[in-house]
C-alpha cells in the first residue's frame, strides 16, 4: 500500500515538474581514479602535433592550439609511475614508454596502450631498467640495466639480448645507445663502445670495439649520453658535447661544459642539460642558453624556430620562446607522497610526508570537486617558512564543521577550512606539549595521530613527549596526559563509542586510557596495556600499524602479524581477561604473518585492508574475501599500501601508496538517518556504457524498487549501506527498454521512504 501510493505520488510530481536531474560525480561505479603530481617533468615527444611529457606521475599530453592538457596514468592503462624514458618512433608511429622495473609501454593514443613486458619477466639479472632507445629499420635496440635487448616492432617479439659488451662484465649497465651509419653505439661503465650491425652475433663480446672520442684514450668511462641522426653522432666525454661524422670526424661542439643529464637531437636542434643550466644548438649556429633550477632535458618545437620545451623537476614544463619564459601549468599536488588523506564532503586533504624524508617541505595538498588542486606550502606564501609548512603526517576531518586537523611531526597542529589556514597551534600559542623546551618554549611537537570525540573535543598522540596524550577541548583548553609505559614510541590513536582511548605504543602493544568525559580531573582517570598475553589482549604482535572502530563500535587493530578485534571494547576496564579474536580465513588467522598496515570501514562495515601485498575488501566480520587489488590486476601503482580513507558518501576509497594516491569508487555508501532525495548517477543511463546505476542517500536496511511509469516492478534491490546498484537489466536479467523509470525507496518497516527517477537512453 505504501508504494502504491509513494507511486502515484511521484508520477503527479514527474508529469509537473520540468526541473533537470540530479548532479553527477566524475567517478562511476567500479573505477579507478589516480591523483598523482605532473610537475616533476622528466622527458618531451611529439606526435602528429600532440605533445607528450613524462612525469613521475604517469604521462600528460599537450594540444598547443586548444592548449588543452590530459593526463594519463595506470588507470589508462600505462604500467606504472616513474617512467624512465619517452621517445617517438616515427616509422612505426608509436610513442614508448619505459620503465624503472623493465616494463615498456607503446601506444599511438594513450588511451590503448600496448605493452612489452619481456624485459620485466627476465629472472636473469637484476638491474632491468629501461635507460634508453635507439630506432632502427623494423628493430628497438633496448638500453637496460643488463645490456642491449632487440626487439621487432613488426612481430612484436624480443629477438636477442647482447649481455656482455666487449670487455665489462656480463649483465652490464647500458645507460646510451644510438645506432650511427650501420654501427650500434652503447656507453657503458668502461667507456664508449661499437658494433656493426652486420656483424653475425652480437652477443660476441668480440663484435664490440672501444671508440676513441676525439683522440681521447679509448674505454674511459665518461661518456654517457648518446645522440643524432643518420648523418651526425652526438656524444658527452667528460665535461664536453662531441660530434662525429664519416665526412669530418669529430668535432667539438658550442655547447658549454658541464655534468651533463640529458642529451637529445630532435629537428636538427642538438638539446643539452646540466646543473641549472639549458643549452639548445639550432642547425644555423643559434644557441639557447637559459637557466632552470633543476632541468632534466628540454625538446625544440617542430613548428616554430627558437622555441624549445623544458622539463625540471621542481618548475615543471615551461617554454623558452625567444627570450621569453612560459610555464605550462597541470594542477595536482606537488608530489606524489601520500602519507594520510582526511577525507569530506566533495574534498579531500594530503597529510604528505615524504618517506624517509627529514624536513619535508612538502606542506598540505587540498582537492575540492568545485575549486580543484590548492596545495599550501611557504614557496606560495600560504604557510610561513619553518613554522608550519614541514612534516604533515595525518589529518582528521570534522564533518560536523567541515573543518580539517592536521598534524606536523614537527612543530604542532593545523586546523583548516575550505583549504585555508585558519590556525596554527604550536609552542607559542597553545598549551600543546613537546619533546624539549627552549625559552619556556615547548618544541619539537612530533604529532602522530589526531581523532575527534563525540564532543568535538581533539585528541591527538606526540611522539618523544612526556605526556604523550594530549588534547584540546572545545573550549580550548589544553591537558597532556602521561601513559604507564615508554613515551618515545607513542603511535596511532583511536576513539571507541565509549569514548575510551585505544593508544598503539610501538613494542608495548596498546594502551586504553579512559579520562571519564573529564580531561581536567587526572586523577581520576585510568588506563590499561595490552599486549600479546593470553588474558591481558592476546595482540597478535606488540607491534600496532592501525587501530580501527567498525559502525558496530568493534576495535579492529591491525599488526606486524595480522588482524585482531575487540569485540566488546566496553569491558576493557571491568573484564579482567579481556582478549582479541583472530578472525579466520581460510582456516587460518586472517593475515597471519603478514603485516597489516590500515583498515577502513565502508557504510556496510566491509573492512577494506591494507597491506604490503596490497588491498582486500574483507566482510563485516573478516571471515570472507570479497575482493583483492594488486599491481598485477588493478591500477595500484604499488602493492605497499599507506593509508586508506573513504569517503562515505560516495563510497570513494582513496589507496595512500608510496608511490602515490589512487582511488577506488566502491559499491557501498554511509546509510543517511531518513532519505529525502537519492542520487542517481548515471543519469540519464546510457546501455552501451557498460556502467553500472548508483542511486545514493538512502538509509540504513533499504530495499529499492524499480518500476516502470505504469507500476510495472522491474527489479527489487538491496542498498549496501546507503547505497543500491543496478545493472539496468530486469528481474530476468534482460536489459530493460529505453524510457524513464520510477525508483522508490523504503527500510524494512516501511519507514524512511524516498523517490527518484532515471532515464534510461535509447540502444544505438
Amino acid at each position: 500500500m505504501r508504494y502504491t501510493l509513494l507511486l502515484a505520488c511521484f508520477l503527479l510530481q514527474f508529469r509537473l515538474s520540468t526541473s533537470p536531474l540530479q548532479a553527477q560525480n566524475t567517478v562511476a561505479l567500479g573505477q579507478w581514479k589516480s591523483w598523482t603530481a605532473y610537475s616533476n617533468c622528466r622527458q618531451t615527444t611529439w606526435r602528429d602535433g600532440m605533445y607528450y611529457t613524462l612525469t613521475t606521475g604517469g604521462v600528460f599530453s599537450y594540444e598547443p592550439e586548444e592548449q588543452e592538457i590530459r593526463t594519463y596514468s595506470t588507470v589508462d592503462g600505462f604500467s606504472g609511475l616513474n617512467g624512465t624514458l619517452l621517445e617517438y618512433d616515427s616509422l612505426h608511429d608509436y610513442v614508448v614508454v619505459g620503465y624503472e622495473d623493465g616494463m615498456i609501454n607503446f601506444f599511438r593514443t594513450p588511451t590503448q596502450v600496448e605493452v612489452m613486458n619481456d624485459v620485466f619477466r627476465t629472472q636473469l639479472y637484476g638491474n632491468k631498467r629501461i635507460n634508453a632507445i635507439s630506432f632502427h629499420g623494423d628493430h628497438l635496440y633496448i638500453a637496460t640495466g643488463f645490456g642491449i635487448v632487440q626487439y621487432d616492432m613488426v612481430r612484436k617479439e624480443t629477438r636477442n639480448t647482447f649481455a656482455k659488451i666487449g670487455d665489462n662484465e656480463a649483465g652490464v649497465n647500458i645507460s646510451s645507445i644510438f645506432v650511427y651509419q650501420e654501427r650500434i653505439f652503447a656507453a657503458t661503465p668502461l667507456g664508449l663502445y661499437s658494433a656493426s650491425l652486420r656483424f653475425p652475433n652480437l652477443a660476441d663480446s668480440k663484435a664490440w670495439q672501444k671508440e676513441s672520442v676525439m683522440g681521447q684514450p679509448p674505454g674511459s668511462g665518461t661518456t654517457k649520453f648518446i645522440s643524432g641522426n643518420p648523418s651526425i653522432l652526438y656524444c658527452n666525454y667528460r665535461d664536453t658535447i662531441y660530434s662525429y661524422s664519416t665526412q669530418t670526424g669529430w668535432a667539438v661542439s658550442s655547447l658549454e661544459n658541464g655534468t651533463f643529464n640529458s642529451l637529445n637531437f630532435r629537428f636538427g636542434v642538438l638539446c643539452a642539460t646540466f646543473g641549472e643550466r639549458i643549452n639548445a644548438l639550432f642547425p644555423d649556429g643559434f644557441l639557447i642558453k637559459a637557466n632552470s633550477e633543476k632541468p632534466q632535458s628540454c625538446f625544440p618545437d617542430p613548428k616554430k624556430d627558437r622555441r624549445i620545451y623544458v622539463n625540471d623537476e621542481f618548475h615543471g614544463w615551461w617554454v623558452w620562446d625567444n627570450f621569453y619564459e612560459n610555464p605550462i601549468q597541470v594542477t595536482g599536488p606537488v608530489n606524489n607522497y601520500s602519507t594520510e588523506i582526511a577525507v569530506g564532503k566533495q574534498e579531500f586533504y594530503i597529510a604528505p610526508r615524504g618517506y624517509g624524508v627529514q624536513f619535508d617541505k612538502s606542506g598540505i595538498f587540498h582537492f575540492s570537486r568545485k575549486e580543484g588542486w590548492n596545495n599550501l606550502n611557504s614557496f606560495n606564501g600560504k604557510l610561513s617558512s619553518g613554522v608550519n609548512d614541514m612534516d604533515y603526517v595525518t589529518a582528521q576531518y570534522d564533518p560536523n564543521t567541515r573543518e580539517v586537523w592536521m598534524g606536523s611531526f614537527q612543530s604542532g597542529i593545523a586546523r583548516l577550512r575550505d583549504g585555508q589556514l585558519l590556525q596554527f597551534y604550536d609552542g607559542t600559542n597553545s598549551g600543546i606539549r613537546g619533546r624539549t623546551k627552549e625559552n619556556n618554549i615547548e618544541k619539537d611537537i612530533r604529532v602522530h595521530d589526531i581523532k575527534l570525540d563525540n564532543k568535538g573535543n581533539v585528541w591527538f598522540t606526540t611522539e618523544y613527549c612526556p605526556t604523550p596524550l594530549q588534547v584540546k577541548t572545545k573550549t580550548d583548553n589544553w591537558y597532556a596526559f602521561p601513559l604507564i609505559t615508554n613515551s618515545e614510541n607513542v603511535k596511532w590513536l583511536e576513539i571507541d563509542d565509549n569514548n575510551y582511548k585505544w593508544i598503539a605504543v610501538e613494542g608495548v602493544g596498546i594502551v586504553v586510557y579512559d579520562d571519564r568525559n573529564a580531561p581536567e580531573t587526572p586523577a581520576n582517570h585510568r588506563q590499561r596495556i595490552l599486549n600479546t598475553t593470553t588474558g591481558q589482549g592476546a595482540l597478535p604482535s606488540n607491534f600496532i600499524h592501525c587501530i580501527t572502530k567498525d559502525r558496530n563500535g568493534r576495535i579492529w587493530v591491525g599488526s606486524s602479524t595480522g588482524v585482531a578485534v575487540f569485540n566488546n571494547p566496553r569491558g576493557v576496564f571491568t573484564n579482567a581477561g579481556i582478549d582479541a579474536q583472530r578472525p579466520v580465513f581460510n582456516r587460518r588467522p586472517l593475515f597471519t604473518n603478514e603485516a597489516v598496515t590500515c583498515i577502513a570501514v565502508d557504510g556496510q562495515n566491509r573492512k577494506w585492508i591494507g597491506t604490503r601485498n596490497g588491498v582486500f575488501l574483507m566482510s563485516e566480520d573478516g571471515t570472507e574475501q570479497l575482493a583483492a587489488y594488486d599491481k598485477e590486476n588493478s591500477p595500484l601503482f604499488s602493492n605497499n599500501i599507506i593509508s586508506l580513507a573513504i569517503d562515505g558518501s560516495t563510497g570513494e576509497v582513496f589507496i595512500s601508496t608510496d608511490l602515490g594516491l589512487i582511488s577506488f569508487m566502491s559499491d557501498a555508501t554511509d546509510p543517511g538517518e531518513t532519505c529525502e532525495a537519492p542520487e542517481v548517477f548515471p543519469n540519464p543511463y546510457d546501455v552501451k556504457s557498460g556502467e553500472q546505476v548508483s542511486i545514493r542517500g538512502l538509509a540504513e536496511n533499504t530495499t529499492v524498487r524499480i518500476s516502470t511509469e505504469t507500476g510495472l516492478l522491474v527489479k527489487e534491490l538491496k542498498a549496501l549501506g546507503g547505497q543500491a546498484v543496478w545493472d539496468g537489466k530486469d528481474a530476468r536479467g534482460d536489459q530493460v527498454y529505453p524510457g524513464v523509470y520510477l525508483i522508490m525507496a523504503a527500510d524494512t518497516e516501511n519507514q524512511n521512504a524516498c523517490i527518484a527517477k532515471l532515464a534510461v537512453l535509447p540502444r544505438p
